[in-house]
């Protein structure tokens, strides 16, 4: 293959995206099994209180969304420096536009916020496992 036909490396700012689409990924695959064991621990939920229930349904439904929130700003972020064309050999160096900072800025806060709500959960479930009869 000639040097020509080589596609272009990518820039550092989407090896920095597609590294934290990862971490989602990995939160959401945790958050699966979650919601799993929850699922397999329903006798603890039965004699729990319903206040517990309730707050468990919250908070993983609230991590699912902030996690899936997370992984859309990336993505988003990612393709839009691609078609503005911010990779390439020519333009390495170029600053990234304020745009995609605050893009990034609100995945990072929704991303750690649903981590934080995924411990919430995980809390949860053991409350409920621990007060029952």
């Amino acid at each position: 293959m000639d040097k020509e036909e080589v596609p272009y490396p990518r820039s550092a700012a989407h090896a920095n995206h597609v590294r934290w689409e990862k971490f989602c990924a990995y939160l959401g695959a945790g958050l699966g099994g979650l919601i799993l064991f929850g699922d397999l621990a329903k006798d603890a939920f039965a004699n729990a209180d319903y206040t517990i229930r309730a707050m468990f349904i919250t908070a993983a439904v609230a991590a699912g969304a902030a996690i899936g929130r997370a992984y859309w700003g990336f993505t988003h972020a990612d393709y839009e420096l691609s078609r503005a064309g911010y990779e390439g050999p020519d333009n390495q160096n170029l600053d990234t536009p304020g745009w995609v900072v605050k893009s990034e800025t609100m995945s990072f806060f929704f991303y750690w916020v649903g981590a934080a709500l995924l411990a919430c959960a995980t809390a949860l479930l053991f409350v409920a496992a621990w007060t029952g009869p």
